[in-house]
């Protein structure tokens, strides 16, 4: 079906997406809640599919790939949509979702264990700035007054934190460790 896709088979195209997106809304549905953005999101992923049809490359099962997609673009939004006040009510809420095999007391331990270790691992100015930002909550002008650096210099190093966290993170390869840093690292300013 692929080879007929990068060909611009429009029939071949129309049937991946009717064979796939009853499995990927409901991957979908389970992070973001909605229907509409559900709809918006695999509307979103087949677009993208459909522009980058010549170039595209999967490897293994196509689902895989579409699931994967599917879940990092839902992860995305929910880090780009959540705000402080519902973080941790959509948290609690994800993980009474997750069947007690897939997230367990290790794990949750594992993930703080590692999210405490990247952010040590960061340097010191860096780490200072972070923890006003995402621990005590502070915005950057604030952070900016009370280490006497300028509110730009504050964004950029909140930005590289989150670049190096994250990247620790992935290096881990395990997507609840990802979500959940994703989730407690994103800040809307």
């Amino acid at each position: 079906m692929l080879p007929l896709i990068k060909k611009g088979d429009v029939r071949a195209f129309q049937e991946l997406y009717e064979r796939h997106w009853s499995v990927m809304s409901d991957t979908i549905f389970r992070i973001t809640k909605t229907s509409s953005d559900t709809q918006d999101i695999i509307q979103e992923i087949f677009i993208s599919i459909w522009r980058r049809r010549e170039v595209i490359e999967i490897k293994g099962p196509v689902i895989a790939y579409l699931l994967r997609a599917a879940k990092n673009l839902s992860l995305r939004f929910v880090e780009q949509n959540i705000s402080k006040g519902n973080f941790l009510e959509t948290l609690t809420h994800f993980t009474q979702e997750i069947p007690p095999s897939q997230l367990s007391e290790l794990e949750i331990d594992e993930l703080e264990r590692t999210i405490n270790l990247a952010i040590e691992e960061l340097p010191s100015k860096m780490r200072e700035v972070f923890l006003l930002s995402r621990i005590e909550n502070l915005p950057y002008k604030e952070i900016a007054e009370r280490l006497s650096i300028a509110e730009t210099t504050v964004k950029k190093q909140v930005s590289n934190a989150l670049k190096l966290i994250r990247k620790n993170i992935q290096s881990n390869d395990n997507d609840l460790i990802v979500f959940y840093a994703l989730l407690f690292f994103s800040k809307n300013i």
